[in-house]
């Protein structure tokens, strides 16, 4: 099964609500400019910025996720061993690159505790 692109995600729903790129970008509190990149496949926007298109859209942010991104928090070993603090960091300031560092590791069979030490690693680093 193909994933659908987040451009054309955001595309479909904002036309199925109705809103014009402007409505939805003053809705969202984005510039129109922002909507229009994103559906042109131009932009890849932070997670901030995605989770005001889905708010303001009345739709989970998870929703604009690729099918196999959505995965990896549905893997119970993965999901079980990331706590909030860890979810919350990861969704946040576009940390979602670090999910495929968990799915490439669960497909290793790297133990969740030591992923979770990992991302704990790198995100101080980050913050240094």
């Amino acid at each position: 099964m193909k994933d659908i692109k987040l451009k054309d995600k955001l595309n479909n729903l904002r036309t199925a609500r109705g809103y014009s790129m402007e409505k939805l970008g003053e809705l969202a509190g984005v510039g129109q400019n922002t909507i229009s990149r994103i559906e042109n496949g131009d932009e890849n926007p932070r997670i901030d910025t995605l989770r005001k298109i889905a708010g303001a859209l009345n739709v989970d942010v998870y929703y604009f996720l690729n099918d196999s991104m959505r995965t990896y928090f549905d893997i119970p070993e993965v999901s079980d061993a990331l706590t909030n603090e860890i979810r919350e960091l990861i969704l946040s300031g576009g940390m979602l690159p670090y999910m495929l560092l968990a799915k490439k590791a669960y497909d290793s069979k790297i133990p969740p505790d030591v992923v979770a030490e990992l991302i704990n690693t790198i995100t101080k680093i980050r913050d240094m």
